[in-house]
């Protein structure tokens, strides 16, 4: 994955918001998106978990736990985007 020198979006998620550059500042809407990958999700989840646990980046002690949550939840918006159903047109 690409360099995030800023230490931004944690080691496991790649730089995103020279692609993305609202992704940084809050969650974006990913459904209607003509392509999301792994990348864009993982970002979203982990701005959630940020936002909900107040942290930018965890304690060692929390890491594992804050992990886990951005796996989570980074699993639930896959399902989520890969479920829903396209609008008629």
């Amino acid at each position: 994955p690409p360099a995030d020198p800023l230490g931004r979006l944690g080691p496991r998620v790649p730089h995103v918001c020279a692609s993305l550059p609202h992704m940084c500042r809050s969650i974006v809407r990913l459904r209607g998106e003509a392509w999301v990958g792994d990348p864009e999700v993982r970002a979203a989840a982990l701005q959630f978990v940020r936002k909900v646990s107040g942290y930018r980046q965890p304690s060692k002690a929390n890491q594992e736990a804050f992990d886990a949550a951005v796996d989570e939840i980074a699993d639930s918006v896959q399902r989520l985007l890969d479920g829903l159903v396209a609008p008629a047109r």
